[in-house]
């Protein structure tokens, strides 16, 4: 945990929680804080939950008896996207994704790629060509519906598309889109 002053960090100390979750921490504001923050489970230290950061803001702690934070920590799953150019038009083909859920922290991203096609994808999850096809393996928010967006332009016809899938924990939950 850290304070902010004049834009700078300074960290001020660390806790852990008890079997029940809670934690307990007794801070001495200084002179001249703006603002307090919290990185919950950094470096993803519990598996399977996210990292995420929180702020407050320090007029917003009574100074004169103890505040209760409440913080929670997001579960996390795994989400294999697979994909494929089902009826090619030409090597000008695209088709690209994107996915988001809604939470408080950070889940993994991408955590392995697939290619059975003979067009590879570039850093910016873009395919041109008539042989796209693939799975990627990510890390997302369980027990919640993450957005998957994609975008084919297929005979300079350039369409978007979007689905929810409810993501469960323990298992890996798999999505295809064929285009």
């Amino acid at each position: 945990m850290g304070i902010i002053t004049d834009g700078k960090r300074e960290t001020i100390g660390y806790t852990t929680t008890d079997k029940n979750g809670h934690y307990k921490i007794k801070l001495k504001i200084f002179r001249g804080a703006e603002r307090l923050e919290f990185y919950i489970n950094p470096i993803k230290t519990k598996q399977g939950y996210v990292e995420s950061q929180q702020d407050i803001d320090i007029s917003a702690i009574n100074k004169s008896r103890s505040d209760n934070l409440n913080f929670t920590l997001s579960p996390t799953a795994r989400l294999k996207i697979n994909f494929k150019n089902a009826t090619p038009f030409s090597d000008t083909d695209s088709f690209s994704f994107s996915w988001f859920a809604y939470a408080n922290g950070w889940p993994e991203g991408i955590i392995q790629k697939e290619n059975c096609g003979t067009v590879l994808d570039k850093e910016s999850l873009i395919w041109i060509g008539k042989d796209v096809c693939g799975a990627f393996t990510i890390g997302t928010i369980a027990e919640r519906y993450t957005q998957v967006y994609w975008n084919v332009r297929r005979n300079g016809i350039y369409k978007q598309y979007k689905d929810s899938i409810y993501v469960k924990r323990n298992v890996i939950n798999q999505f295809s889109i064929n285009y």
